[in-house]
C-alpha cells in the first residue's frame, strides 16, 4: 500500500511542479559542457558577482529577472549591497550539470575537472563529499524549497520533500562509499569507474536523484555485476558518520570562503580608494588649470593686453 501511495506523490510533485520549474530555467536545452565553460569564464576565485552572473545568463539568453529570488539562494557572501554579493560558482555549475544534456561520462569529467582545483589529476575524499553535498543541496533543497515557497498550499510537494529529507542521509552515505571505496584519494579513471556503477549514475540528474531517494525504501542495495562483494563493501567505512565528515569538510570549505570574501572586500576597498583618488586628482587638476587661466588673465590685464 505504501508503494501505491508514493508513486502518485512522486509523479505529481515531479511532473506538475518541480519538472516544469526546472524546464522554465532554460538549462535543459543546453549541453553541460557549454554551460560549464560559460559560467567558468565569468567566475573569479570560485564566485560570481551579480554583474558576471547577469552577463553569463545574457550570453546564453537565459532568463534572470523573473528568477532573481531563486538565484539569491546561490548567494554566499550574505551582503546587503548588490554590488558586493558573491554567488557560488560551484553551486551554479551544479545546477547547470543537473539540468542540462550530456552523457554521464561527460558529466563525470566535468565534475572531476571542476573539483580538481589544483589540476593535480587527483581529488581527495573530502572533495568528493563536498561534491556530493553540493549536488544534494541543489537537487534536494534549493530547487524543492523554492518551488515550495511558490506553491505553499501543495500538500503533495510538502510530503514529497519530507520523504526526500528522511532518506537523503542514507543515500548520501551510500553514494559516498560507492565513489570512494575507502580510498583517501582518487585518480580520474578510478573516479569515473566508480561513478558509472549502480545508483551513483542517478547523481547526475536532479530528477533521477530525487526519484532514487524517494524510492530508496523499496530498492535493494546495489551489487556489482562481477559479484565481488569484498570490492564493494569496505569494512573500514562501515561505521562512518556522514554528518561528522560533512561538518569537517564544510568547515574547511567555509574557511576558504571567508578568506576569499576577505580578499574580495579588500579589492573592493582598493578600487573605491583608487576611484576617490582619481576624482580628487581630477578636481585638483581642474582647480590648477582654472587658477592658471585666471592668473594669465590677471597678467594680461596688468600689462594692458586686454581692453
Amino acid at each position: 500500500m505504501g508503494c501505491a501511495d508514493s508513486r502518485p506523490l512522486k509523479i505529481e510533485a515531479e511532473e506538475v511542479i518541480l519538472g516544469p520549474f526546472e524546464n522554465s530555467l532554460g538549462y535543459t536545452s543546453f549541453n553541460s559542457i557549454e554551460l560549464d565553460n560559460t559560467f567558468h569564464r565569468y567566475s573569479r576565485k570560485g564566485f560570481m558577482t551579480i554583474k558576471h552572473l547577469n552577463q553569463a545568463l545574457e550570453l546564453l539568453r537565459l532568463p534572470y529577472s523573473q528568477f532573481s529570488d531563486f538565484y539569491e539562494l546561490f548567494e554566499k557572501s550574505h551582503s546587503t549591497n548588490d554590488y558586493e554579493k558573491l554567488y557560488s560558482t560551484d553551486l551554479l555549475k551544479t545546477l547547470c550539470l543537473l539540468l542540462s544534456k550530456a552523457t554521464n561520462q561527460q558529466k563525470i569529467l566535468i565534475l572531476f575537472k571542476n573539483y580538481d582545483i589544483e589540476a593535480s589529476k587527483v581529488i581527495d575524499k573530502r572533495t568528493v563529499l563536498i561534491m556530493i553535498h553540493n549536488i544534494f543541496l541543489v537537487a534536494l533543497e534549493i530547487i524543492p524549497s523554492y518551488c515550495n515557497s511558490k506553491n505553499p498550499s501543495s500538500k503533495i510537494l510538502q510530503d514529497y520533500i519530507l520523504n526526500l529529507d528522511k532518506n537523503k542521509k542514507k543515500i548520501m552515505t551510500q553514494i559516498y562509499k560507492e565513489i570512494t571505496k575507502g580510498n583517501s584519494t582518487l585518480k580520474y579513471e578510478d573516479f569515473k569507474k566508480n561513478c558509472l556503477n549502480g545508483s551513483v549514475q542517478d547523481l547526475f540528474s536532479a530528477k533521477l536523484l530525487r526519484k532514487y531517494i524517494a524510492e530508496s525504501n523499496k530498492i535493494k542495495k546495489f551489487k556489482p555485476k562481477n559479484d565481488d562483494i569484498s570490492e564493494y563493501f569496505d569494512d573500514s567505512d562501515d561505521d562512518i558518520d556522514i554528518d561528522v565528515l560533512l561538518d569537517e569538510a564544510l568547515m574547511k570549505n567555509d574557511e576558504t570562503t571567508r578568506h576569499i570574501n576577505s580578499i574580495n572586500q579588500y579589492k573592493i576597498n582598493i578600487a573605491k580608494a583608487l576611484v576617490d583618488k582619481k576624482i580628487h586628482e581630477s578636481d585638483n587638476a581642474k582647480t590648477t588649470e582654472r587658477n592658471s587661466r585666471n592668473s594669465k588673465k590677471v597678467d594680461r590685464l596688468e600689462k594692458g593686453g586686454v581692453h
